[in-house]
C-alpha cells in the first residue's frame, strides 16, 4: 500500500459516529473527502457537517519531507474531538512518539521490531488536551504534558503570536523570527519538514476536564 506524501492531500472517510459499529446504519455515512496538504481547518468543516469519526485512507509517513500537512489534519481532527483511524510508518531512526503522542492515537505504527511497543505505548498514554494552546487578548498560552510533566508556556510578544497562528497550517522556516523558531524548537513545540514549520499543539475550545488537571 503506498504511504502519503501529503504533498496532494489525502482522503478522509466521515461518519457521524466515533463507534465503527455503529458506521453501517442509514444515514451514519457522510461521504468521503480530499484535502488538501494545506487545508487542516477542514476539520472544523467537517465537525459542523456532524462528523465524530474518520479515517485517513492513506498511511502516513512521520518520516517523510511532506508529512506536515496530514499531521496538522490530524492534530484539527483530534482538536475538534473527532476520533480518527489512521496508520503511521517511520523509520527507527526518527521514531519519537512522545512528540506527537498528543494525536489522535493511530491503529498501527509500523516502525520495524518494536511496531506492537510503540503503537501500545501510543494508545495507552493518549489523553485528550495532552498539548493545547488556548488564544486570550494578547497572549496565547501553552500546557504540555507529553513528557510526563507539565510544562506551562506564555506567549506574548506580537510578532511571536502572528508566528503560531501561521504555523497551523505550516510555512517557511525562514517567516518565523530566528528567536522564536529557536524557542519553540527547544521547546518542541514545531515540526520542521522540508523547510517548513508546523505548530504542534491543537487549539483547546472547551476544558474537558477542570483546567488545573489540564
Amino acid at each position: 500500500m503506498p504511504t502519503t506524501t501529503d504533498r496532494t492531500g489525502v482522503t478522509v472517510q466521515l461518519w457521524r459516529d466515533h463507534e465503527p459499529a455503529l458506521r453501517d446504519r442509514p444515514g451514519m455515512a457522510l461521504g468521503r473527502h480530499r484535502v488538501p496538504a494545506d487545508r487542516a481547518g477542514r476539520a472544523a468543516e467537517f465537525y459542523r457537517t456532524g462528523a465524530r469519526g474518520a479515517r485517513i485512507e492513506e498511511p502516513v509517513d512521520l518520516c517523510a519531507a511532506g508529512s506536515g500537512g496530514t499531521l496538522a489534519l490530524i492534530r484539527e481532527l483530534t482538536s475538534w474531538g473527532i476520533a480518527v483511524e489512521w496508520t503511521a510508518r517511520c523509520r527507527a531512526a526518527c521514531r519519537d512518539p512522545e512528540l506527537l503522542g498528543h494525536l489522535w492515537p493511530p491503529t498501527q505504527v509500523w516502525c520495524g521490531p518494536d511496531s506492537a511497543e510503540t503503537t501500545r505505548r501510543w494508545r495507552e498514554r493518549f489523553f485528550p488536551a495532552k498539548c493545547v494552546y488556548r488564544c486570550g487578548p494578547d497572549f496565547i498560552e501553552i500546557r504540555d504534558r507529553r513528557f510526563g510533566t507539565l510544562e506551562l508556556f506564555t506567549v506574548d510578544d506580537p510578532e511571536w503570536i502572528d508566528a503560531v497562528l501561521v504555523m497551523g497550517e505550516g510555512v517557511p522556516a525562514e517567516a518565523v523570527p530566528a528567536d522564536a523558531r529557536a524557542a519553540f524548537a527547544e521547546a518542541r513545540l514545531t515540526l520542521e519538514r522540508d523547510g517548513e514549520l508546523w505548530w504542534l499543539p491543537a487549539r483547546i475550545r472547551r476544558w474537558p476536564f477542570p483546567p488545573l488537571l489540564v
